[in-house]
């Protein structure tokens, strides 16, 4: 059976039913997917409330590679269409310093090759039926000639879309189909609170907090852009969110550096330390003596550090 979603839209005015859990390995259009890794690094990151995840980026700034995934109109898929077509990391080996660069696993896999496998099981195997991906060399060989040929980087620069500023989303949608002739599609990610973290001070009956102010700025984070099986260009009408998830009345940030949320970090509480340590905690806290006159009674400190989404450093306290 099929498991339907209903996406509420109007598109040359006629409601579009979005299917999920295809079953047939047909496909109409091939998905050619980059990401922009500052932005998914940013997002990466921010996904552990611990500051456990890090990022493996690439050497310079460039888009790199998602995957290749074919795709009927309307529908999400198909996917893992034959499992009998395992990965085999020995058959990369003619390739592998180059996906190592381009197809790089920006958010540092917990296996060896765990990037690469996933996106031969769950989209290559579906696109054996097009010579020049019939096989898992050939898939990921064709991937980084997509790439050679339509990096992203180029291809916005030639119409001065540029890291390190804003636009609209129909800017960058203007300037893919300015130079490619065809329509592609732009998708973001906006920034998210995160969770505050506690923890105790030995000196301290307070409490340590950590939080994330949401700004709800928007960033580019993957441009698609559409082959059909003979892999020539087409125009990416009627895929997933075709044209963007960007919010079109906002900027998007095209950031050159990994972006930061706007961090504010405090320290709260009682201090009631015995006299022999207080010189050790002023010290751990930066404070004066006369800072805090009286350690017994109830006192409250405050430290606040902010930074814009620029990762420029701005002080409060």
């Amino acid at each position: 059976f099929k498991i339907v979603t209903f996406i509420s839209f109007n598109f040359n005015r006629k409601w579009i039913e979005w299917k999920t859990n295809v079953k047939s390995n047909e496909f109409d259009v091939l998905i050619f997917t980059q990401r922009w890794p500052l932005t998914v690094c940013f997002e990466w990151e921010n996904k552990s409330l611990n500051s456990t995840h890090r990022c493996v980026l690439p050497k310079r700034n460039k888009w790199t590679i998602h995957g290749i995934w074919p795709t009927k109109y309307n529908e999400i898929g198909p996917q893992f269409c034959n499992r009998s077509l395992s990965f085999d990391s020995k058959t990369l080996a003619p390739v592998e310093e180059a996906l190592k660069e381009n197809w790089i696993d920006i958010q540092k896999g917990s296996k060896p090759y765990s990037f690469w496998k996933h996106e031969w099981d769950k989209h290559g195997t579906c696109a054996i039926s097009v010579r020049d991906l019939n096989n898992e060399l050939k898939y990921f060989r064709t991937g980084l000639k997509l790439l050679d040929r339509y990096n992203m980087i180029d291809v916005l620069a030639k119409t001065n879309i540029l890291p390190g500023n804003k636009y609209t989303v129909q800017n960058y949608l203007t300037g893919i189909q300015k130079i490619l002739n065809k329509r592609g599609q732009v998708m973001c990610v906006v920034d998210q609170k995160k969770k505050k973290h506690n923890s105790k001070h030995k000196f301290l009956l307070q409490t340590y907090f950590t939080f994330f102010q949401k700004t709800k700025n928007s960033y580019v984070n993957e441009i698609r852009i559409c082959f059909n099986k003979a892999l020539q260009l087409v125009d990416c009408d009627g895929i997933y969110h075709f044209p963007t998830n960007c919010n079109r009345s906002q900027q998007i940030i095209y950031p050159n550096i990994v972006p930061r949320h706007h961090i504010y970090n405090g320290i709260t509480g009682y201090i009631i330390p015995p006299s022999s340590e207080r010189s050790q905690l002023l010290r751990v806290l930066g404070l004066q003596v006369k800072e805090v006159p009286y350690l017994q009674e109830k006192f409250l400190y405050t430290k606040y550090v902010k930074y814009n989404h620029n990762n420029e450093l701005l002080n409060y306290s």
